[in-house]
């Protein structure tokens, strides 16, 4: 049952290492988001918005210490916003279910930069893509290879129409951003498209800071920019981006740390186990151990002797351990991540670790058994 816990344990940790240093696409260290909504009963006009948000990034521009800043509806890992349907000039529509789709992100100039995400080709947003300029689109690799088959095609330049309707609006694809994990970090990435906020403006935007140092030091020079434009409006949450990455991890770092819990007290358990029957299994055969060293058998023989049999007891029971962890490890397989049920290397580790202790709590009696003074133990029989 020790090892059973042991390698779920192991198997969950190994997991978590792995979701801890999985590619994100974009850097969150020394990011502060600073997440706002705008009322609908005063911000009816989408200029409005766009102007608000304009005014707000300048000013958070200006904080000594950010470095770069940029805004978007919807961060990385949230799951916000939706699928669009979507046509590629010069192609005929394909029919449901093979429909072009893509997940869809508002963000502002600046905001890759910020979030260090990587422009693999074309070009960022600028200030001349705004509601007077031609429709511009910056899509993530995922879609540029699922449906152009990049590089060997380059979308870069190409247009696409949003929706399938009779008047479709069509927009330039003006770059290539690198893949980022749009739900949660198992995920993995799926096609995406971004648009600039100036010609799709939101009501909720969440502004991204890249700062010089701790990015709490400048969560209170943030709020009293928004405060500053209109006193009548409050950011709802200031954190760093790193908080909101771990939040994401929360339910895996609460299993696993639960999980190894159980694993180290049966781990314990086990021990004072086979500690408690070997030392009553030496108590029992003080009289034939006497009589071994009186016959000329050395401490050392003595001490293999009762090694050897808590090292059997425990090869048998990390036997039936591998099999009943080859069986119920099974049902992990839905909380790991880029690991095996079966991953030999933590089953190898956890029998390991399992021996050790086991023959360190052998040892404590076998070397009892080995120092015992024959003549005392014959003539107490």
């Amino acid at each position: 049952m020790a090892l059973v816990l042991l390698v779920g344990a192991g198997l969950l940790i190994r997991s978590f290492q792995r979701l801890n240093a999985a590619d994100l696409g974009f850097d969150p260290e020394g990011v502060l988001t600073v997440s706002l909504a705008l009322p609908g009963t005063r911000f009816t006009d989408g200029a409005e918005r766009i102007t608000y948000y304009h005014t707000l990034l300048e000013r958070l521009e200006g904080i000594p210490g950010v470095v770069a800043a940029g805004a978007t509806n919807s961060l990385p890992l949230a799951a916000n916003d939706g699928d669009v349907d979507f046509v590629i000039e010069g192609e005929a529509p394909p029919e449901a279910p093979d429909a072009n789709v893509a997940w869809i992100r508002r963000v502002t100039r600046g905001y890759f930069t910020t979030m260090g995400i990587r422009l693999i080709d074309g070009r960022d947003f600028e200030l001349r893509d705004d509601a007077a300029a031609d429709r511009v689109v910056i899509v993530n690799e995922t879609l540029a290879r699922r449906y152009y088959d990049y590089p060997r095609r380059n979308p870069v330049g190409t247009r696409v129409a949003i929706g399938t309707g009779d008047d479709p609006t069509w927009r330039t694809i003006a770059g290539i951003a690198r893949d980022t994990r749009h739900f949660n970090i198992r995920d993995g990435t799926r096609p995406a498209m971004c648009f600039p906020y100036q010609q799709v403006p939101s009501m909720a935007m969440t502004m991204v800071l890249r700062t010089d140092g701790d990015p709490l030091d400048l969560a209170a020079d943030a709020r009293a920019a928004v405060s500053a434009i209109d006193p009548a409006l409050a950011a709802s949450s200031v954190a760093p981006l790193t908080d909101f990455v771990e939040t994401t991890l929360a339910t895996d770092r609460f299993v696993t740390s639960l999980l190894g819990a159980f694993a180290l007290l049966a781990l314990v358990l086990a021990a004072v186990g086979l500690y408690g029957v070997v030392s009553y299994g030496v108590s029992l055969r003080m009289r034939e151990m006497g009589i071994r060293l009186a016959l000329g058998a050395g401490g050392a023989d003595v001490r293999r002797l009762v090694v050897g049999v808590g090292l059997g007891l425990t090869v048998a029971g990390a036997t039936l351990g591998i099999a009943g962890a080859l069986a119920l490890t099974r049902f992990l397989e839905a909380l790991l991540y880029d690991i095996p049920v079966t991953d030999p290397v933590t089953f190898v580790v956890m029998a390991a670790v399992l021996t050790g202790v086991a023959l360190l709590a052998s040892w404590v009696p076998a070397r009892r058994a080995g120092n015992v003074d024959p003549v005392m133990i014959l003539r107490e029989e």
